[in-house]
């Protein structure tokens, strides 16, 4: 029987797999936009309320709100809701209990609904009252740049896992890279949905969006965690390690989809810092294996580099300070761009140590796929901006690229 090969050549699995990105970021976009939408954007006020940072000159907000006005609850004929310790910025899997988890997302269904009926009226600090109508929809500028990071975030790990993949389809090192590369796209799509929402979502949106957020971060940890366990060499009893691993990873994933146990200190966040610690043993029994193989060596402390020490950082800046109710040292964004130098990392090492096998060639293919995408959108943005047919835009594009 004839082996099965990959249907494609490399830059065109890469260019296939660019466009799938690009149509998701576009769905993420249009899901965003959707409304209701006051034309804010707003912070956390502690107990005061929300405070308004920004309005957009289109929006129904404007000429009715200033930056800095202090909105302290929201009522519509759905309902009062008092605004005081709520943040337009935060997501439930911040809260360390399931009860506070639903809690959170009951108030943001709450305020869904009332922003849905029509006509609300915001209550301000200065005792004024304000009525507004939601608008349907939001502009793009209002969107934040949170929103274009995580997709670029997601994207450049997607891509980078993939094109080690697709020169190398029946490497497990490069498979599980490519997964791992996956699952980190899927969690900042969806990151990014509820990154740059307005004020609320409605709560059973959220609910999905947590839950495929965390699958999508459980398969990222699972592959990078298997990762460890085969590469650069394969520690002894590595098929039972990667069992115990899915194992465990299921059975918490079960546990939170099905809300069982509260887990101590937090139960959302505990996992990641115990298999980043699960990770650290596996790279001291990786150092071992190869302390008579200086080349596997040197490709290790890179991998060491790349996976402990960029996951380390987001542990230390976000998950670990708000695991022990504490304001998390950087933005959510930024924790993703840390986790997303790992990626860039392992590109390095392709260069540096020959990382999968992989030769310098690795880059010039790149470098090919990148003009070749180059050109591919200046023509896009031509034959949209001018009107000219697609062989003269074409030309066009290839001179100007």
């Amino acid at each position: 029987m004839a082996e099965r090969r990959w249907a494609l050549a490399p830059l065109q699995g890469l260019l296939l797999a660019t466009l799938v990105l690009l149509a998701a970021v576009g769905l993420a976009l249009w899901l965003t936009l959707r409304g209701p939408s006051l034309g804010l954007e707003l912070k956390a006020a502690g107990e005061r309320g929300v405070r308004v940072v920004a309005v957009s000159p289109q929006g129904p907000a404007a000429g009715v709100l200033d930056v800095g006005d202090v909105i302290q609850a929201l009522s519509s004929a759905r309902g009062h809701h008092d605004l005081s310790g709520f943040d337009p910025v935060s997501q439930p899997h911040a809260e360390p209990t399931f009860a506070a988890y639903n809690a959170y997302l009951e108030k943001e269904q709450a305020v869904f609904r009332s922003l849905q009926a029509g006509s609300v009226t915001l209550h301000l600090e200065s005792d004024e009252r304000v009525s507004l109508t939601p608008a349907d929809q939001r502009s793009v500028a209002s969107l934040p740049l949170a929103f274009w990071l995580l997709h670029l975030y997601g994207a450049l790990a997607c891509l980078i896992g993939l094109s080690v993949w697709v020169f190398m389809p029946r490497y497990w090192p490069a498979r599980l890279l490519a997964l791992s590369g996956v699952g980190m796209f899927l969690a900042t799509w969806q990151h990014s949905l509820w990154e740059s929402r307005e004020l609320v979502l409605p709560g059973a949106l959220f609910d999905v969006l947590m839950r495929g957020n965390h699958l999508a971060m459980y398969l990222l940890f699972t592959t990078l965690t298997a990762l460890l366990v085969i590469y650069p060499r394969r520690t002894p009893g590595a098929r039972w390690i990667i069992a115990g691993v899915v194992a465990v990873m299921t059975a918490l994933q079960l546990n939170e989809n099905l809300q069982g146990v509260d887990l101590p200190l937090h139960t959302f966040y505990l996992p990641m810092l115990l298999f980043y610690l699960l990770g650290i043993g596996l790279m001291a029994a990786q150092w071992r294996l190869t302390r008579s193989r200086p080349t596997e060596r040197g490709a290790l402390r890179w991998v060491f580099l790349s996976i402990l020490i960029t996951m380390g950082m987001g542990l230390v800046v976000y998950f670990l300070p708000v695991a022990l109710n504490l304001p998390p040292v950087a933005h959510p964004s930024t924790m993703v761009g840390l986790v997303v130098t790992l990626y860039i990392g392992f590109a390095l090492g392709i260069l540096r140590y020959r990382l999968f096998q992989l030769e310098r060639w690795w880059f010039m293919a790149w470098a090919w796929f990148l003009g070749g995408l180059a050109v591919l959108l200046v023509d896009v943005a031509v034959i949209s901006a001018s009107g000219l047919n697609q062989a003269e835009a074409l030309a066009l594009a290839v001179i100007i690229g």
